[in-house]
């Protein structure tokens, strides 16, 4: 079996190759690209563009194109199932990948020195801006399921992340696991914390913990997105983001956004702008209104302000005598 799937690969990386070499030829925009070929495929053009072999760079940051594709695809692969993706342009997010992937191949001080600036110099290709933050959100996924390596003593940062990423892409499904139960775990502890001092008469605390906890659990990524998993048409459920709260969520406000709660959410969710409130419609003014005593009361001067009144004014014209 292992031949046939060698030799499945070999044909996959030839047809790409064939087609790059035709979408050369056509000059077709990296946009369109992406738009219509297959992920695989796509980082495969993309990475092809990066001039990062041993023809073009030296043998310390040169690296192979075939690995480069292969742990770009993963990276781009675990930001899909942590939602990095959506609703993003797919340029700056490949980029962050090839960087991510380049630098984890060979984690050398020399490759983790590189910014993504001094990365696209030597690649000669033209930096996109959204990358940087696309990098960072990476590295955010990347250290959440770091932590949660068994083996891993030493506390893990964005700084050394890269060291682990091999690992973490080969055990993602397991760790995006593990990270979501230890997530619900710290949110049902600090739960019962807060509603323990303010549990109410009717002993209605306990209710709001299971309620709280089924409320992040629904609104989980993890378990949707993971491939091949037992929850029949778990998948289906990830292409529609939907408020775990309902007609509740109106009227806590935009403060209990839920998806500052849950590990994995969509941006846009995360991100969410905040709404207008809405102004009341201007009523027509008639003039017959009725006016209360107390708004009449507001515009009628007390003697004092009357008298502080007079002065200003006789101030005022003495002022302006003098300046003519």
């Amino acid at each position: 079996m292992k031949p046939l799937i060698k030799k499945k690969s070999q044909h996959y990386t030839l047809a790409y190759s064939i087609q790059y070499m035709v979408l050369l030829h056509l000059h077709l925009d990296i946009y369109c690209i992406t738009r219509f070929w297959p992920l695989q495929g796509s980082v495969f053009f993309l990475s092809a563009r990066y001039k990062i072999s041993s023809l073009h760079v030296p043998e310390d940051l040169a690296e192979n194109p075939k690995d480069l594709t292969k742990r770009a695809v993963a990276l781009v692969e675990l930001a899909a199932d942590t939602w990095i993706v959506t609703g993003r342009r797919p340029i700056p997010i490949m980029m962050a990948a090839i960087y991510l992937a380049w630098q984890s191949l060979k984690p050398t001080k020399q490759r983790l020195k590189f910014s993504l600036d001094k990365f696209c110099q030597i690649a000669k290709v033209n930096k996109h801006r959204p990358a940087m933050k696309r990098i960072a959100e990476m590295k955010g996924v990347l250290c959440k399921l770091g932590k949660e390596i068994p083996w891993v003593s030493e506390a893990v940062t964005a700084d050394n992340i890269v060291l682990h990423v091999a690992d973490v892409l080969q055990h993602r499904y397991t760790l995006l696991k593990r990270a979501q139960r230890s997530h619900e775990k710290a949110l049902l502890d600090n739960c019962e914390v807060s509603c323990g001092d303010s549990q109410t008469e009717d002993g209605g605390a306990p209710s709001q913990i299971s309620d709280f906890v089924n409320e992040t659990s629904n609104s989980s990524s993890v378990e949707q997105c993971e491939p091949h998993s037992e929850q029949g048409n778990g998948c289906d459920n990830t292409c529609t983001v939907s408020d775990p709260h309902g007609d509740s969520q109106k009227s806590q406000g935009p403060a209990s956004n839920w998806g500052k709660r849950v590990l994995f959410a969509p941006p846009c969710v995360v991100n969410a702008k905040r709404r207008r409130a809405e102004q009341p419609e201007l009523k027509d003014v008639t003039g017959d209104e009725e006016i209360s005593d107390s708004e009449i009361d507001s515009y009628i001067r007390t003697p004092k302000e009357a008298r502080d009144f007079a002065l200003n004014q006789k101030m005022l014209s003495v002022l302006k005598s003098q300046k003519s």
